[in-house]
């Protein structure tokens, strides 16, 4: 009987074993109609059979198939990978439903690709896209994914430049803003590949920025100007290249203000906001006076890293926090910026018992959903002992007269009166001296690492030496004067000196911490240029931002003489 019960599990265990596991991805997500784009199926595993196409003809048009195999060795065991992509190109606009795919025994999972209309010219009060219609075999198309964007959402802008011919140089124009302030950058790498638009097959290099409305009210995407080089007809009389010049048409966007309905602190809109945290040590095993880091990691998608707003702790009674200096990271890919704040606060309670920490609310705005909504951290419990508690108790003393009655002078009992604690003869004495004496020692080492923290930083080429604040607007001069040049090193000294200018008491004293009290695009440029100066790899950042932005803080500055230095709003709430 038992064997009846062992067969169809071995059965089951090898056919596991063998199955294999099949991923469906897209190049691109969403997609025109029209438009050619690949489609990936990834085999890993032992595969039973050959796969079967037929079903993707119902809502497909085949253009071209390829397929390529890997081999990997992990720890000695061997590997295989089939990967089969299609070139295929959409016969319907809306939600395209890719059906599942048999490989023999071994079925892919079902996936969902959105096809929008084909990018023809623009109807009347089509504003969301423009073209440039008086050259067929060339022209621009420009399209932002959000026609009324709030302040401060971020608005992927796709460039499809359309093609007939062959080109060998290009040359397309910076993208330019009117109306209200923008800020932008390129996301992710261009992409070429083959579309049809209006009956007519073209070849389309496609590049997407990220725009940033940093003010309600009219923004005009200015137009873009392409320059091409084309190689001209093979004969003697003509030149060997021809060049053509197109532009597509300017853009309107309506940028709508923060929405009376959100509560939060700060504003923030992005597609997800995540709030994370994890602990270097176990929450139940904590003892007064021993540090714990606590680390807390903000997630943003689709909003820029100087956009997160900032986590704050307060000490809690009998819990001291000590914050370090957040961490920032910004990655750019084709849907957009993906934005990550980590802080590490370090925690040292001074009384045992339980001690709650409440949760953390960070406010967010979904601009998927147009709601508010709010990234959450649970309240936790801190579950700490005190340290003469675990301290280890005196051994036992052997009884000589052999009696089972203790011997309570070695062994004092635990109601018994103070002064006997006090004995000579009791060992646990010298223990928790000894636990006191380290602890206060900890205490000392603990303060002198505080204060070397806050002491002021070595003077560096990076960190010029605190002079005697200048006047706002004469700091404001030479920091235009240093942007004229457009040298990081001059603009970085700059910076520091009208920063100290500006609050005379507190002043930064990095550009970092600079970039945390002010708001974007100012803050924004100034992170740039700390990158660019400090990791070692060039990054993209501009100076006549960070002197026009300046200059209207400053000018804000002056204009409130009431308030104090410390006290400066940003210019962007």
């Amino acid at each position: 009987m038992v064997k009846l019960f062992i067969l169809p599990a071995l059965l089951l265990a090898i056919f596991s074993v063998h199955s294999a596991t099949i991923t469906v991805s897209t190049d691109r997500n969403p997609v025109s109609l029209g438009e050619a784009f690949k489609l990936i199926f990834k085999v890993q595993g032992s595969q039973h059979d050959e796969p079967d196409f037929t079903p993707l003809n119902e809502n497909l048009r085949l253009l071209g198939t390829s397929q390529s195999s890997a081999v990997s060795i992990n720890n000695g065991k061997t590997s295989r990978a089939i990967t089969y992509i299609l070139t295929v190109s959409p016969l319907q606009q809306g939600e395209l439903v890719i059906p599942a795919i048999s490989f023999g025994s071994d079925t892919s999972e079902p996936v969902t690709v959105k096809v929008q209309p084909a990018d023809d010219r623009p109807q009347p009060g089509d504003s969301g896209q423009s073209r440039q219609t008086d050259n067929e075999q060339l022209f621009l198309i420009i399209k932002p994914d959000v026609a009324e964007p709030y302040v401060q959402q971020q608005v992927i802008l796709k460039v499809k430049i359309y093609s007939q011919t062959r080109w060998t140089k290009a040359d397309l124009t910076r993208i330019k803003f009117k109306g209200t302030a923008a800020i932008s950058r390129q996301i992710g790498k261009e992409k070429t590949y083959k579309a049809q638009h209006q009956g007519k097959k073209y070849t389309v290099t496609e590049l997407r920025f990220a725009l940033f409305p940093q003010a309600s009210g009219d923004l005009t995407i200015l137009p873009f100007r392409l320059t091409t080089r084309i190689a001209a007809a093979a004969l003697r009389a003509q030149p060997a290249h021809t060049t053509r010049t197109t532009h597509s048409k300017p853009v309107k966007l309506t940028v709508k203000p923060i929405p009376a309905s959100f509560t939060g602190k700060h504003w923030v809109i992005a597609r997800d906001i995540q709030l994370q945290e994890a602990w270097s040590s176990e929450l139940a095993e904590l003892q007064a006076g021993e540090p714990v880091t606590r680390t807390l990691a903000m997630i943003g998608d689709g909003v820029g890293v100087g956009q997160l707003p900032g986590i704050e702790l307060e000490d809690r009674p009998g819990i001291k926090t000590y914050p370090d200096q957040p961490t920032n990271q910004e990655q750019a890919g084709q849907q957009g910026l993906l934005s990550t704040r980590t802080q590490k606060f370090a925690l040292i309670p001074s009384d045992s018992g339980i001690h709650e920490l409440p949760a953390i609310e960070i406010p967010w705005w979904n601009s998927t959903t147009d709601k508010m909504e709010t990234a959450v951290v649970p309240a936790v419990n801190l579950n700490v002992a005190d340290v003469s508690a675990t301290a280890a108790a005196p051994p036992q003393m052997h009884n000589p007269t052999g009696t089972d009655k203790p011997d309570t002078a070695q062994t004092p009992p635990a109601h018994k009166a103070p002064e006997s604690w006090y004995r000579p003869d009791n060992a646990s004495r010298w223990l928790l001296l000894s636990s006191l004496a380290l602890s206060l020692l900890w205490l000392i080492t603990l303060n002198a690492w505080w204060q070397a923290r806050k002491a002021p930083p070595k003077e560096s080429p990076h960190n010029p030496p605190p002079d005697a604040p200048e006047n706002p607007a004469k700091a404001r001069r030479n920091l235009c004067e240093a942007c004229k040049t457009n040298h990081p090193e001059d603009i970085h000294i700059a910076l520091l000196n009208w920063a100290r200018a500006i609050w005379p008491e507190h002043p930064p004293r990095s550009l970092e911490a600079l970039a945390q009290r002010l708001a974007p695009p100012l803050s924004d440029e100034i992170q740039s240029l700390s990158r660019h100066l400090y990791s070692g790899h060039p990054t993209d950042w501009d100076s006549r931002i960070i002197d026009q932005q300046a200059a209207q803080f400053t000018a804000a500055a002056n204009s409130r003489p009431q308030a104090t230095s410390a006290s400066l709003e940003p210019l962007y709430r």
